[in-house]
């Protein structure tokens, strides 16, 4: 199994051995989850899919597609007396014929030749195509890689001849129909019961970026003439309409013809309101290299399926659906791919007609066709450039690298159960294993040059395929990632982490845990107890609740003194303790002997003024007079008092 090529999982059963056997292809293009016990009572699962649990219940990983540190028997991991013995299968065979990026870095005469190809691109702009700035050694590098890819597209759309579902349905419902007539009827029952299919049987998620339009250009060559080929253009809602109000105001001012008011007035102005309203990058993008793959194949009937997913819409299948196939991701990012491709393979969209009508429609196709692959091997992220710039062409390599080791986790299993949830296969032409293997004998200054602008330098090698095929606008286009293309990202909230971890994707029993734990980044105001509650009202959330406080603690707030003992609380020998312990400015004379106050007249004097109330002339009694007097001096108003 290790050495075979192509998508696959498998579970296998070695009834004479006891064992039980699974795993996947060695970039992981089929999904396969797995969960391992972990208590009394809990079970072995491997499955393709699964249902999202709640925090208490186990958790799934997908095993690793390509990794000899888990071909071991993994039975050790589990009691002998409980569980089956196991073997994980990997792609080692396939992975070892692959090979890793070649990791050279220019040199001598490569230096000079990126030098070259460089300058050369930069003198050549934007009007000037890519093919006249670089050499015939680029070119014939370019031709190699069309070739390698053509037979990757090739070998994922022939064959396609059955029927789509709706058709294979009608055929079933006409051979029912007659059953039981003669044989003579029978007979030209089965001839009218073939039935021949016009729907498209290939897809392609299609975005108008440099990627899928590189892919449609080259099924045009297999699928077979007269055959639509679906490009499943996906767009959300857009969150704010100023934009679209700002083109109904020119709009409102353009003078119309009588044929585009009376089509207005007809449809109530609707469908240039939902234009405006999922007016996205991609959907502008698409139906620009859409004119191109006209243009290069004019007869091939090419379906724009015009796919438009409401805010409303999305909430309600994520909670429903999605949220259970992205599992066991659970990022930002997980979220709005994966909503993405969800929606876009559903197919389910509005298609122009040749007489300009607009018709909902719904794409049948079984294959759907998907360019993941081309940025991890072609340094298409923007990080590709940020780790040149901090570590050179070796650096870069190695992020190249491990893109490719992790996209079976990252990507491919998730991409994978949202596809078929649809009925769907998903393929993968960039990473047919002859694709990889080929990219990876390339030194990356010959798929790559990044110290050039976006929309040259990034994948250069593929831009150089597609003006080949006649595609120079798709040629040009910088990159731009699905969930900022169709708007997803903004859609929701954009102050977002793409690695931050999905709240959206969570189960309603997760948001309750977290809520009644205070773990949520504000805690529900539903879910707060009266006591909080009432902290709020009188603006003491961050104090501990005067309610819940002791009575003791109550009447020190009272009085001031929170930090202090309360004196109410103290014994009288307490008291009485602190009153010979007292360390006031002045010692209260009637408790001094006269020893004492003699040898602190001295020390007094020094520091007295001749306004003060000699403490010294004061009598036991007398004290209480002497404020008397002080207060008279201080305030001669009161002396009528």
């Amino acid at each position: 199994m290790s050495s075979i090529e192509g998508p696959w999982a498998f579970v296998y059963w070695q009834h004479d051995e006891r064992r039980l056997w699974f795993g996947r292809d060695v970039f992981g293009r089929r999904s396969l989850l797995l969960h391992l016990p972990d208590h009394e009572g809990d079970h072995l699962q491997l499955c393709s899919v699964a249902e999202k649990p709640s925090r208490d219940s186990p958790t799934h990983k997908s095993p690793p597609a390509c990794d000899r540190s888990h071909g071991d028997d993994l039975s050790a991991t589990f009691p002998a007396s409980d569980f089956l013995p196991l073997r994980l299968v990997v792609g080692e065979a396939v992975a070892s014929r692959v090979g890793a990026p070649e990791a050279r870095v220019p040199l001598a005469g490569d230096a000079a030749w990126v030098e070259r190809t460089e300058e050369g691109l930069r003198r050549g702009g934007d009007g000037v195509s890519l093919g006249s700035c670089v050499d015939a050694a680029a070119q014939t590098t370019a031709g190699e890689l069309e070739g390698v890819l053509a037979e990757a597209v090739r070998v994922r759309v022939h064959r396609q001849g059955a029927p789509c579902p709706a058709c294979a349905a009608a055929r079933l419902r006409r051979v029912a129909d007659d059953n039981g007539q003669s044989d003579d009827a029978r007979s030209s029952v089965q001839g009218r019961a073939k039935v021949v299919c016009g729907h498209a049987k290939v897809a392609v998620l299609f975005s108008g970026g440099l990627d899928s339009a590189v892919i449609a250009a080259l099924a045009d060559r297999f699928v077979p003439a007269g055959e639509p080929i679906d490009l499943l253009n996906v767009a959300f809602e857009l969150r704010s309409n100023s934009a679209a109000n700002t083109n109904a105001r020119k709009a409102k001012n353009k003078p119309r013809s009588e044929e585009e008011s009376s089509e207005g007035d007809a449809g109530g102005g609707s469908r240039d309101t939902e234009e405006r309203n999922f007016a996205v990058p991609d959907r502008e993008t698409g139906k620009l290299v859409l004119g191109e793959l006209r243009r290069i194949s004019p007869t091939r009937p090419w379906n724009f399926v015009m796919i438009d997913v409401t805010k409303e819409e999305l909430r309600r299948k994520r909670a429903e659906i999605i949220s259970h196939l992205v599992y066991p991701l659970d990022t930002v990012l997980d979220d709005s791919i994966g909503c993405a491709i969800w929606f876009a393979a559903r197919g389910v969209g509005r298609v122009v007609m040749e007489t300009g009508a607009t018709e909902i429609y719904r794409s049948l196709a079984r294959v759907v066709l998907v360019g993941m692959g081309a940025d991890e091997q072609l340094a298409g992220y923007s990080r590709h450039r940020t780790k040149y710039r901090e570590s050179g062409w070796s650096g870069l390599v190695r992020e190249v690298e491990m893109e490719v080791s992790r996209i079976s986790e990252r990507n491919l299993g998730r991409d994978d159960r949202i596809i078929c949830d649809h009925g769907k296969e998903a393929r993968f032409p960039f990473l047919d294993e002859n694709v990889v293997s080929f990219l990876n004998s390339l030194p990356m200054w010959k798929k790559a040059l990044l110290s050039l602008p976006r929309g040259v330098g990034e994948k250069l090698l593929l831009r150089l395929v597609a003006e080949n095929l006649g595609l120079p606008l798709a040629a040009r286009l910088p990159k731009r990632a699905i969930q900022f293309g169709s708007r997803i990202a903004k859609l929701e909230n954009s102050r977002e982490k793409a690695s931050d971890v999905c709240a959206r994707l969570k189960t309603e029993k997760e948001k309750g845990k977290e809520e009644e734990e205070g773990k949520a980044s504000d805690v529900c105001a539903r879910l707060k107890t009266e006591e909080e509650g009432e902290e709020e009202e009188e603006g003491k959330a961050s104090d501990v609740c005067a309610r819940l406080t002791t009575e003791e603690e109550g009447e020190e707030e009272e009085e001031g003194k929170a930090s202090n003992v309360c004196a109410r609380l103290k014994t009288e020998k307490e008291e009485g303790k602190e009153e010979e312990e007292e360390k006031a400015l002045d010692v209260c004379a009637h408790l001094k002997t006269e020893q004492e106050e003699g040898e602190e007249e001295g020390k007094e004097t020094s520091r007295e003024r001749a306004s003060d109330v000699c403490a010294r002339l004061k009598t036991e009694k007398g004290e209480g007079l002497g404020c008397y007097v002080q207060n008279l001096v201080e305030f001669p108003e009161s002396r009528d008092l």
